[in-house]
């Protein structure tokens, strides 16, 4: 199924007042495919919750659902953001934005999971710690 079926077909309501974890996310400037469902807390931004990322031949089995916050911005762009990661990525669709975020996630991949942490700032072993926790084992 693609992505924009999936936006599509799974969008509904949500009740964010009920749901810490649903509140909308502080506004921030600035080959893929994914698996998952998502929810709308409103028609310009919802959240999408992902199960494996996939990004050229590559995949990246989550062990829990990433949320993805999808906002359809002013200037007509579409922001894909994953606050806990700090990824933010646009694009002018949708799915371009969800293929950038994916092209980010797989950069940032290849440049920490594996790096020595006596190389890496405090920052980025700890980005490196919560990547290495959200991906099954590669």
């Amino acid at each position: 199924m693609n992505t924009a079926a999936i936006l599509r077909d799974r969008r509904k309501p949500v009740n964010t007042s009920a749901s810490p974890a649903l509140r909308p996310l502080e506004r921030r400037p600035e080959s893929a495919q994914v698996v998952g469902q998502c929810t709308a807390p409103s028609p310009a931004a919802f959240w999408h919750f992902v199960e494996e990322i996939k990004y050229g031949s590559r995949t990246f089995d989550l062990v829990q659902p990433l949320t993805i916050r999808m906002q359809h911005n002013a200037n007509g762009e579409w922001e894909a953001s994953v606050s806990r990661l700090g990824i933010i990525a646009f694009g002018y669709s949708a799915q371009s934005a969800i293929e950038d975020l994916q092209e980010e996630f797989a950069v940032i991949w290849d440049g920490l999971a594996f790096e020595s942490d006596d190389r890496l700032t405090e920052d980025a072993q700890e980005l490196k710690r919560a990547l290495r926790q959200l991906v099954k084992a590669q």
